[in-house]
């Protein structure tokens, strides 16, 4: 029995909408669009051909000689083109773009996840499928080892001047969250005002698993907020309903991302940190913060397992999670002074304090009790006594 009503193959709009389904966001379709145009600007580049021409024609070979070879070798071509710069090309972002941007080599991140989804593409588009193993043993795709330099932390000092002379109030106020709970700059991106309670003591942030930056080993995490961030934060929640994103009105977040980068390298390098580190990236750059969160909550409670677990890190994320809320919360308070930009005043714990007031009633009773007991004339030779000395 035929079933050619049903197609083995998926369109493009097809596959794009399947890629949004699994990715619960726009901006995974947004890649997903990025990298077949980054196909197309390659095979137009390449080969003087489009990309339904090109690949018909690895599909004709494959089907012939059953061998993987050429497209293992339009794969590695591809990869090689994306490592450099193409200034002669240019794109246009939107209608009024008038002198277009040129195409420059990307990181490694963006060629390897751009390989991963043309695999797919090909794969459910056009019935090309290439074996894992040659996929694996065959691809040489660049190493990114920026990440083998850890971001310097700030300062307290330095963050503070540096948030002090942003005159957005709403990313004023966001760099202050950011501060208090790890977020990287995508999720905050896409962090929604139902996110926050701020009824709670300490005010809260909920950081579902969806808008993480590793949403497969990634849960569903509380982090906290100092209270110097809170009155800013209520004057913006005040303007929003409840599943208005917070910190953006774009509702791409990869275009937000860059967008706030953009403002931060501007922002941090007027006020001269602009010292670089062998990879080219800023010393202070926008992750800084984060290693400042991680380093003041090591400093704070002398663990750096709770440190990287509240930071999200896959490998402690368990370990955090476990704590009770009360216990998630005292460790909290107890790194908030440290958090502070603003306020450095080391906070003395409540049961402490209310111990020591406690016992300095008791003393102040015991001493009600021997003045009691004295006779009237005991009474004043001790004034007298005490007159004198």
């Amino acid at each position: 029995m035929s079933v050619n009503y049903i197609s083995r193959q998926l369109t493009e709009e097809e596959f794009f909408k399947l890629v949004f389904e699994k990715g619960k966001s726009l901006s995974s379709e947004m890649k997903a669009r990025s990298g077949v145009n980054n196909l197309e600007y390659f095979t137009q580049d390449k080969y003087k051909k489009s990309r339904f021409e090109v690949i018909k024609d690895l599909k004709e070979d494959l089907d012939k000689t059953q061998n993987a070879d050429l497209v293992i070798r339009f794969f590695q071509q591809f990869i090689d083109w994306m490592g450099q710069d193409h200034s002669e090309i240019r794109f246009y972002t939107h209608q009024n773009h008038i002198n277009g941007r040129p195409i420059l080599k990307k990181i490694p991140a963006v060629i390897y996840s751009y390989v991963g989804i043309i695999k797919r593409y090909l794969k459910l588009c056009h019935g090309i499928k290439i074996d894992n193993d040659d996929y694996k043993e065959w691809l040489t795709i660049p190493v990114d080892d920026s990440d083998d330099e850890e971001p310097e932390p700030f300062l307290k000092e330095e963050l503070r001047e540096i948030i002090d002379n942003i005159p957005n109030a709403r990313r004023k106020t966001m760099f202050m969250v950011i501060k208090d709970t790890r977020l990287r700059i995508i999720e905050a991106m896409r962090v929604k005002k139902s996110f926050f309670d701020l009824t709670t003591n300490p005010a809260s942030l909920r950081i579902p698993r969806n808008i993480q930056k590793n949403k497969r080993t990634s849960k569903t995490r509380t982090a906290f907020l100092c209270r110097e961030t809170v009155p800013g934060l209520k004057r913006l929640l005040k303007k929003l309903d409840d599943d208005d994103l917070v910190f953006t009105d774009n509702s791409f977040d990869l275009s937000a991302r860059a967008n706030e980068i953009r403002q931060w390298r501007h922002s941090v390098s007027k006020l001269g940190f602009t010292e670089k580190k062998a990879s080219g990236h800023l010393k202070k750059n926008i992750h800084s913060i984060g290693s400042f969160t991680i380093t003041a909550l090591k400093e704070a409670t002398k663990d750096p397992d709770y440190a990287h677990g509240y930071a999200g890190h896959t490998r402690y994320l368990s370990q955090y999670l476990r704590l009770t809320k009360e216990r998630q919360i005292e460790l909290f308070r107890q790194a908030e002074p440290y958090l502070s930009i603003y306020d450095n005043t080391i906070l003395v714990d409540e049961s402490q304090e209310l111990r020591e007031i406690k016992e300095k009633l008791e003393k102040y009773k015991i001493l009600d009790d021997i003045l009691d007991n004295l006779s009237q004339p005991k009474l004043e030779e001790l004034l007298q006594n005490l007159s004198k000395n």
